[in-house]
């Protein structure tokens, strides 16, 4: 299996009042609060072969704090929603990669050990679409098999990977993931999850 990772980044977040990428989550920008889940030890947690970070909105703010062993890249049409960035993300993938991992880059409770439950069931059935269950829902993060790439590079605007998840949801295993229910909107969202936290 060759598994990359696509950690969604591009919104402007006009909810948040502010770049919510940048936000101070202990000392670090959220954005890197997030990623450092998919690392261990500074390097990619066994099974992710690739980390894409897309940009969009405030990418030239947010480029220059992201880690250097991730790839960067800037969706062209990311004013145009989640399901752009998504199709942008899929049409960069080289022809080895078997595996695509949607996930957002505002879903801070995740732990590292919420991925490799997800990474090491995709590994068990590695033909089926594997994603995370909270909130009695399936959603990111998400693992996609190839045979679902054209379908992700055909979204558009604002319509994200949830519609490929519920269109094949008898190829669909769920994992339980509280912990992904937690995504930051706005600056009370986060300091709701800040206090929570202490």
């Amino acid at each position: 299996m060759n598994t990359q990772v696509v950690l969604l980044a591009a919104g402007q977040s006009s909810r948040f009042k502010g770049i919510k990428q940048l936000a101070s989550v202990e000392g670090k920008a959220l954005i890197n609060a997030t990623l450092y889940n998919y690392l261990t030890e500074g390097e990619l947690i066994y099974g992710i072969n690739k980390l894409n970070v897309v940009l969009g909105a405030n990418a030239e703010k947010i480029r220059p704090i992201l880690p250097s062993n991730v790839e960067i890249s800037t969706a062209v049409d990311w004013q145009q929603g989640m399901g752009s960035s998504i199709s942008f993300a899929i049409s960069q993938l080289t022809t080895d990669v078997s595996h695509i991992m949607i996930a957002l880059a505002d879903q801070i409770a995740l732990k590292t050990q919420d991925i490799r439950l997800l990474l090491n069931k995709s590994a068990d059935v590695p033909d089926k679409i594997v994603a995370a269950y909270y909130y009695d829902d399936v959603g990111a993060p998400a693992i996609f098999p190839r045979q679902y790439f054209a379908e992700l590079e055909n979204l558009v605007g604002d319509k994200g990977a949830k519609v490929v998840l519920q269109r094949h949801r008898d190829n669909l295993v769920q994992v339980s993931i509280p912990s992904a229910a937690v995504d930051i909107d706005t600056v009370d969202d986060l300091d709701s999850w800040l206090t929570r936290k202490r």
